[in-house]
């Protein structure tokens, strides 16, 4: 009689750790998405914070697809001294405060911001790609801000797929940077990100 064949499955793994019942551990939901030959893609969203809501609709279709996907945490981009809630974020307190030349070197609000772009690269570094949120702002089609840009080249840089949700803007003077770094361009479908 030949050994019996050792089958794993998803009832087999270990908790890695986790209590019964509890989130699965990644062996389990490599498993799991091997089991229903879907491989999970994780997913980071970039974009202005003033695109916020515009992140929160796509990361719930994403989520409904069955995408792991994380976006701008909000407590970070503002604090609660600055306005702590959804409609308020660094760029329009300092606008709204007297301009970027009221904010000096060294002023809290530059750590605060720090901490928000270390984050969100930690979520870039996290995913298997990034989608890139830009809808018009300030007259411009496909906006893309600074903070954006340099997202777009820390993803480039870690060699992670980059999907842009809109067609950029030729207004922007960094539009073949941009381009260069060979995104999706998905025309305003997050239907095209395989």
């Amino acid at each position: 009689m030949s050994p019996r064949p050792y089958r794993l499955s998803v009832r087999t793994l270990p908790f890695q750790g986790k209590k019964p019942g509890s989130t699965p551990g990644k062996v389990t939901k490599l498993l799991m998405s091997l089991k229903t030959n879907k491989i999970i893609m994780k997913i980071t969203l970039c974009g202005s914070i003033g695109f916020y809501k515009e992140m929160e609709s796509a990361r719930d279709f994403l989520l409904k697809l069955g995408y792991e996907v994380k976006i701008p945490e909000l407590s970070l981009e503002t604090p609660k001294e600055y306005g702590g809630d959804k409609k308020t974020y660094f760029g329009k307190h300092i606008e709204d405060n007297g301009g970027i030349d009221a904010f000096p070197v060294g002023h809290k609000i530059w750590n605060l911001k720090e901490a928000a772009i270390k984050d969100h690269f930690d979520k870039i570094d996290w995913a298997d790609a990034v989608l890139i949120i830009n809808p018009d702002k300030r007259g411009i089609t496909g906006y893309v801000g600074g903070n954006t840009l340099i997202e777009i080249g820390v993803a480039f840089y870690l060699k992670k797929q980059i999907y842009i949700l809109n067609s950029i803007s030729s207004e922007l003077s960094y539009k073949q940077e941009i381009l260069g770094m060979k995104p999706i361009i998905l025309n305003g479908d997050l239907n095209l990100i395989k």
